[in-house]
């Protein structure tokens, strides 16, 4: 018998190779990178924010953490075309951002949840500010429910339970002087979620000044707990379902109405 060349195939497994540039398919035939209305914007910038890390490595490098509420109008402008906006954010920051997929929503909302992590409190400040003013440009052209209008925005971010007791203050004594300083609104849902990786809705509405004025106390309070034993597995926990609702954010404790 002839032994095989070295441009033939010895096995038949050895003849099952898929071309350099094919795509996994779905059952339905679809190709599963498309996995967004903008095409491979969200396959761009999961490549671009280092997905591929250990998330302890970044717990190290980056310990500081925030979460928000993204409608998907929000989370489009976020990413951007291809993925570009998301990438210029975290080139400017220097935080590590990530979204849940299109149909892992927080429970009761229409909304995807954003983590976002970074080295210290004032990378996240800086990333807080670009997501304000990408939430102005939005409902400049359209004004939304979710979002708000001009001059009217509106933010939801996730917050341990343990950080919201220093946003009230005692006796409400520290949230009541934020309502008068920045002249903005700010309201809290009840608790989701077990022991004390809890997390609450906090609604904030007014202004870009008023908004980026309380996302500021919001951010230094949950900065507060970095240290405690609870904090990773809160910062690292993704309580989604598939499917939406309509978004009951902001009910429950209305301090600010």
């Amino acid at each position: 018998n002839k032994p095989p060349s070295n441009n033939q195939a010895t096995s038949p497994t050895a003849r099952l190779r898929l071309p350099r540039h094919s795509s996994p398919v779905g059952p339905s035939g679809r190709d599963m990178k498309r996995t967004s209305d903008w095409g491979d914007s969200d396959r761009s910038y999961k490549r671009s924010s280092g997905s591929d890390r250990s998330w302890q490595a970044n717990q190290q490098n980056m310990p500081c953490h925030l979460k928000f509420l993204t409608p998907e109008a929000l989370a489009s402008a976020i990413i951007g075309k291809g993925g570009a906006v998301i990438a210029d954010m975290r080139q400017r920051t220097g935080c590590k951002i990530s979204l849940t997929e299109h149909n892992e929503f927080f429970p009761g909302t229409d909304c995807r949840v954003l983590s976002a992590s970074g080295s210290s409190e004032e990378s996240l400040a800086d990333l807080i500010k670009l997501i304000v003013r990408k939430i102005e440009e939005t409902v400049q052209s359209t004004p939304s429910e979710s979002l708000g209008s001009p001059g009217e925005l509106k933010l939801n971010v996730l917050v341990p339970k343990v950080a919201v007791g220093g946003i009230i203050g005692k006796g409400g004594s520290n949230v009541k002087s934020l309502r008068e300083e920045s002249q903005g609104r700010i309201s809290i849902s009840e608790p989701v979620g077990y022991g004390q990786a809890q997390e609450q809705v906090v609604a904030l509405g007014g202004s870009r000044q008023a908004i980026e004025m309380l996302m500021a106390e919001v951010n230094k309070q949950v900065q507060a707990l970095v240290s405690e034993s609870w904090f990773d597995s809160w910062a690292g926990a993704k309580n989604v379902g598939s499917g939406g609702g309509a978004a009951g954010m902001g009910m429950g404790k209305g301090y600010g109405k």
